[in-house]
């Protein structure tokens, strides 16, 4: 929406970005649409070419107390941190998202779960170094692939993901469960 002198306000470009491009509006990366999206066709085209799909998913456990703490600048900080260095760690074909208020995903296109499980592991030990220890981010990560025949569609993936997530979040702490979509 052009303002006086033919300029888009700050406010129109996000809402540009995040409706028309998918990118969420503070961290940059795909929102959970284009994530979503983007999912369903490498999965379509694994599912095609007979190839792997990796897929980690994380979760910021305490953002909340973050927030209260720090204020929200502060999670927003830490928000940003986390989605920069997933994107940074993301080779030209992955996919990062941010896919809801405190969870995360990588789309791994030809990464089998043992892949997927190690990405998730360095991303974790580089998370760690990255994020400020006065942020007290604890992040539960779960980590899983397909090949072409295990799941009907990447939302058996994604559901996979998920429940293997919440495994590692009923854990407690700093936890990563890895396995194959069966």
């Amino acid at each position: 929406m052009p303002q006086h002198g033919g300029q888009e306000s700050p406010a129109g470009r996000s809402k540009y970005r995040e409706v028309v491009l998918g990118l969420d509006p503070i961290t940059g990366i795909a929102n959970r649409r284009l994530f979503e999206y983007q999912g369903d066709k490498a999965f379509s085209m694994a599912q095609r070419h007979h190839d792997d799909l990796g897929l980690v998913v994380f979760r910021l456990e305490n953002l909340e107390a973050i927030a209260v703490n720090g204020g929200m600048p502060r999670a927003k900080l830490v928000l940003q941190t986390f989605a920069a260095q997933l994107a940074d760690n993301a080779r030209g074909h992955d996919t990062p998202g941010r896919l809801s208020r405190s969870r995360f995903g990588m789309l791994l296109p030809g990464a089998r779960e043992f892949g997927a499980h190690k990405f998730a592991v360095r991303l974790l030990s580089v998370l760690r170094d990255a994020l400020d220890t006065d942020a007290h981010c604890v992040i539960s990560a779960a980590a899983t692939a397909t090949n072409s025949r295990s799941c009907s569609a990447f939302r058996d993936l994604h559901e996979h993901a998920t429940r293997r997530l919440d495994e590692a979040v009923s854990a407690g702490g700093n936890r990563l469960v890895s396995s194959f979509c069966q």
